[in-house]
């Protein structure tokens, strides 16, 4: 399983899951890679009813997805097993994000 790292602000301590050149908190370009948790709570849901192709190459009817606030701090973006579709986990719901296969999965 591949760790989750973020980037730290070396000036005031910001996290942020996406690359950045800087800190967007103070702006300042000293930027540290860290291992954060993967552990947080659902923040929002939805189910995008499009083809998408997953890993394996095949067209999905329907590609459900999560934002996550980390126990760390940043907000991220994972896919949901695709069988979570038609009943989404609540926000609030404990959770793991793990990062495969190129991208992040929820783990409920």
């Amino acid at each position: 399983m591949t760790p989750l790292v973020a980037l730290r602000c070396e000036a005031c301590g910001a996290l942020a899951f996406l690359p950045a050149l800087a800190c967007h908190h103070c702006g300042n370009a000293a930027l540290a890679s860290v291992e954060i948790a993967p552990t947080g709570v659902i923040h929002a849901t939805t189910a995008i009813r499009v083809p998408m192709p997953d890993p394996s190459g095949e067209l999905p009817a329907v590609a459900p997805i999560a934002v996550v606030a980390l126990d760390a701090g940043p907000l991220v973006v994972a896919r949901l097993d695709a069988a979570l579709a038609d009943t989404l986990p609540e926000i609030g719901t404990r959770v793991r994000v793990d990062a495969a296969d190129g991208g992040l999965r929820v783990a409920v």
